[in-house]
């Protein structure tokens, strides 16, 4: 099942449970940096590749060090259950993105 599949089967299942407001995440914790990682490689393996490394700066309020996005009630009340690690759904988005926006 493709990625826009899954949503528009998310939306369908939340519509039904109406005046609700749900999380539909992967329900794993990936860091920034992993995130980058991930990016970075899903570029390269279309023949892009990103040369700029990250910058890192001092912690500032309001930062967010660590975020798990709780799942729970879009698993309990509307059946969602992920069906995409994060890796495979940047593999199918990256390029998609590259093919859509860029190219315009």
């Amino acid at each position: 099942m493709s990625s826009s599949k899954l949503i528009k089967t998310a939306l369908i299942l939340a519509a039904l449970a109406k005046d609700q407001i749900y999380n539909v995440a992967v329900g794993e914790r990936t860091s920034l940096n992993e995130l980058f990682q991930i990016i970075k490689q899903t570029l390269a393996s279309i023949n892009i590749e990103y040369l700029i490394d990250p910058v890192y700066g001092e912690f500032r309020e309001g930062d967010i060090k660590h975020s798990l996005a709780d799942i729970s009630k879009a698993q309990n009340l509307i059946g969602y259950s992920p069906k995409f690690s994060i890796q495979k759904g940047m593999k199918e988005a990256i390029p998609w993105y590259v093919d859509n926006i860029l190219q315009q």
